[in-house]
């Protein structure tokens, strides 16, 4: 005869299990809190990189609130040794993608690398010119069929590769890079300079706006991938060397212009502005002003705020929408708007390292990296920012990060690679879909 599961001796033997679990995880609790009161702060703290710790657990106590933090792991090396090699000293990284199958484009000095969505491995593409050159940048841009790669980096470089739409097998999943600088002149004499930064922001179905900048005050600009059109300011700013670059777009309404606006940071504290109104019907508005790369301004507040360091070197500016962005440098340097860029106000990073990039999933979410294996984290804008460590802890300066397959990847200047624990909650963005991000920082 079977036995009813609520009766018998089965359940008490079990209600006693149950006690004796309960009593034994009280006496561990127990022993956990008087072993973690009996320790000084700073050594509660440096258990955040401890390996024993899982990277879900792991937790940053700074300020006396217990925060979520993200994990790295080292995925690759200079030679190796952990499971696979770069190949290549990494300067800029960009993909399609932050959901699954997605794919990372890395370049620098030689030929751009790719890592595939299944792991690896690091694959080399061959470059369309001899000899080699150095690569800076690199953008990811558009969506579906108009799916492209753009390249920039010294003499003057563009290489642009088409990648179509994935959904058809006529399309390969490497993609061919051809040069697309033809006819650009970047000084009076002809002379070509290297570029440093580009982006690409898709406007509308069938029309996109791009921007590269670089050494000697350049800025190159086009719309609808035709002739770039290069812009030089004048006095000083016409030497300067620009190393980051953003756009931004409000679309128009029925009642209302839309606007492009682009921002350039670089050397001496350099921050620029060019805001063109846009018109149109439905998805395609039109540029005026030059299709938007006019009137480049100065913009004196950024100079305000930085007080003593107005001759600092911003390296990276990025905008998670029209309203809030921020602009990164050396020895720190940290600057947030909530207002489109009409007011700029300092954040503090905790650190004096170089800041190299940034990403922002939405106006909440952002991560910085830098110089002395500096990685940063904001779930609330910027109002806080916590430390987060490699895996082990490196002291390595990281150049570039990108967004992919649910995590972030983080890439060291000798070769090295991070990868996070998954964010994907925090990459998808509290308010919005993802898709934007990746063609206009």
């Amino acid at each position: 005869m079977g036995r009813d599961a609520t009766t018998g001796p089965g359940p008490l033997r079990r209600r006693l299990q149950c006690v004796l679990l309960v009593l034994a995880a009280a006496a561990v609790a127990g022993v956990s809190v008087w072993l973690l009161m009996s320790r000084s702060p700073a050594e509660v703290a440096d258990t955040q990189g401890s390996q024993s710790r899982s990277p879900a657990a792991v937790a940053d106590t700074q300020g006396g609130q217990s925060r979520p933090v993200t994990g790295w792991t080292r995925i690759a090396d200079p030679t190796g040794t952990t499971s696979q090699t770069l190949g290549m000293e990494p300067r800029a990284a960009a993909s399609d993608s932050v959901d699954f199958d997605a794919t990372i484009w890395v370049v620098g000095a030689g030929d751009p690398t790719t890592l595939l969505s299944s792991g690896g491995p690091f694959q080399d593409e061959s470059l369309p010119s001899e000899p080699k050159t150095g690569l800076h940048d690199v953008v990811f841009g558009g969506s579906g069929s108009l799916r492209r790669l753009t390249a920039v980096g010294d003499r003057g470089t563009i290489l642009t590769a088409e990648l179509g739409n994935w959904n058809f097998p006529e399309y390969p999943a490497l993609p061919k890079w051809r040069r697309d600088d033809a006819g650009v002149e970047l000084t009076p004499g002809g002379g070509q300079e290297n570029l440093r930064a580009v982006t690409y922001l898709l406007l509308g179905m069938g029309t996109s706006w791009e921007c590269a900048v670089g050494s000697d005050g350049v800025i190159l600009t086009r719309q609808d991938e035709t002739q770039w059109v290069a812009h030089q300011p004048d006095g000083a700013l016409a030497r300067t060397v620009f190393l980051g670059v953003c756009a931004t777009l409000t679309w128009p309404t029925d009642t209302s212009g839309g606007r492009l606006v682009t921002w350039v940071v670089g050397e001496d504290g350099a921050v620029l502005r060019s805001s063109s109104a846009t018109t149109g019907i439905g998805n395609r508005p039109d540029m005026d002003e030059d299709g938007g790369g006019a009137g480049w301004v100065q913009q004196d507040q950024v100079a305000a705020v930085l007080g003593p360091d107005a001759t600092v070197t911003l390296t990276d500016v990025v905008f998670a929408d029209p309203d809030h962005g921020w602009i990164i440098g050396d020895r720190g340097t940290l600057l947030a708007t909530v207002d489109g860029g009409r007011t700029w106000t300092r954040q503090e990073a905790h650190t004096t390292n170089r800041l190299n990039e940034a990403f922002f999933a939405d106006a909440k979410a952002g991560w910085i990296v830098g110089d002395g294996g500096t990685i940063l984290a904001t779930t609330d804008g910027g109002a806080s920012w916590r430390r987060q460590k490699a895996d082990p802890g490196v002291s390595r300066d990281f150049v570039t990060l990108a967004p992919a397959n649910r995590r972030l990847y983080a890439f060291t200047s000798d070769g090295y690679v991070f990868m996070s624990a998954d964010v994907y909650r925090l990459l998808k963005g509290r308010s919005s879909g993802t898709d934007g991000y990746f063609v206009s920082d």
